[in-house]
């Protein structure tokens, strides 16, 4: 989705000012504003990368991946709502939401769409009835998001915030969660990373304290891509790949009036550090603006790796007002690009 601004007021920074014109057009509109609170995470325990079976045999992407900035992965033996229990219990700590007043739950994971995945939807719609039943969040219905892979925790949020700024929901609570068997590979395709378990959650509310206002969503998909095998036409995949992120993070900046340099930080995917290189050519963000720390920690963490990063950021930031940060999660064939805000 994609929300247009105004400028108004003097004496301000433009960011402040598209901040504040989107929440009066909004409230004019009677339209609620959606605010994103409470980001956290759960992992395994973390392993060294030559631990994995694939790398021991192949010796040169191993030394590839330590050159590019891995170090350690998350290896969890819990099914993915375990992990998301225990992320969730902080998301509900930090947001100081209530949870009689979480009207709705949402769950992304890959693992609808994936095949070979130990538990099956079936196995999925239970686990989360007892999740569910486990937080005292029984009243919720919830719904699942799948197909968009490492973008599926956007598309998530951005279902929250329609629910949200339609007034139909107050509190939406969106968690994703996923964890490979020992018989699943751990090598992103192409070799460019490695794929770790974990879980993320966070609240996207109609109340303001505590959290970032969501500016913007937007979302770009190019499903020719899955008729392409990279490893034959690798040219082809990364041009349109790259075509992708632009696409998704230009049209996000013309719906603000922004720029990549009105960004304080770009939270992205935990891939590797040359693809961080790229990414910031293509969104027009500094690469020392684009959060990198995690990528030596935990590697690839599939669609959680976004809220991971800005669990991070926010504690680092923790108490300080910031200029506009980029959301940005790419998959194989869609990607998703989020504007937020601070709010203090």
């Amino acid at each position: 989705m994609l929300f247009h601004w105004f400028y108004g007021g003097k004496g301000e920074s433009r960011s402040a000012l598209v901040m504040k014109n989107l929440i009066k057009e909004r409230s004019s509109q009677a339209v609620s504003c959606a605010y994103l609170k409470g980001a956290s995470y759960e992992v395994g325990s973390l392993r060294p990368i030559s631990e994995i079976e694939e790398l021991k045999k192949d010796t040169n992407t191993l030394d590839t991946l330590l050159t590019l900035g891995l170090e350690t992965f998350s290896l969890s033996t819990k099914k993915p709502v375990e992990l998301a229990k225990s992320s969730i219990e902080k998301t509900v700590d930090r947001a100081g939401v209530d949870r009689s007043q979480i009207d709705e739950v949402i769950y992304a994971t890959s693992g609808y769409a994936m095949s070979g995945k130990p538990w099956c939807p079936v196995h999925y719609s239970k686990e989360l009835n007892s999740l569910l039943l486990s937080l005292n969040l029984s009243h919720c219905t919830g719904m699942g998001v799948s197909f968009s892979q490492c973008v599926n925790i956007i598309a998530a949020i951005e279902l929250a915030v329609g629910l949200v700024e339609s007034g139909r929901k107050k509190n939406v609570l969106v968690f994703s969660a996923d964890c490979l068997s020992p018989h699943e590979s751990r090598l992103v395709d192409n070799g460019i990373s490695v794929i770790s378990d974990a879980a993320a959650s966070c609240i996207v509310s109609s109340e303001q304290n505590n959290g970032y206002f969501i500016e913007a969503i937007n979302k770009n998909i190019d499903w020719g891509l899955l008729e392409i095998d990279s490893a034959s036409d690798f040219s082809t995949f990364f041009k349109r790949t790259a075509e992708g992120i632009s696409g998704a993070v230009q049209q996000l900046n013309q719906s603000l009036g922004r720029v990549g340099s009105d960004y304080e930080q770009l939270l992205t995917n935990s891939v590797n550090l040359s693809i961080l290189r790229i990414i910031s050519r293509q969104t027009k963000v500094d690469v020392d603006r684009i959060y990198s720390k995690n990528i030596s920690r935990f590697a690839h963490c599939d669609c959680s790796d976004i809220l991971i990063n800005l669990a991070d950021y926010e504690l680092e930031k923790e108490g300080e007002k910031s200029d506009p940060v980029l959301l940005l999660a790419s998959g194989p064939y869609v990607w998703g690009a989020m504007s937020l805000v601070r709010m203090c």
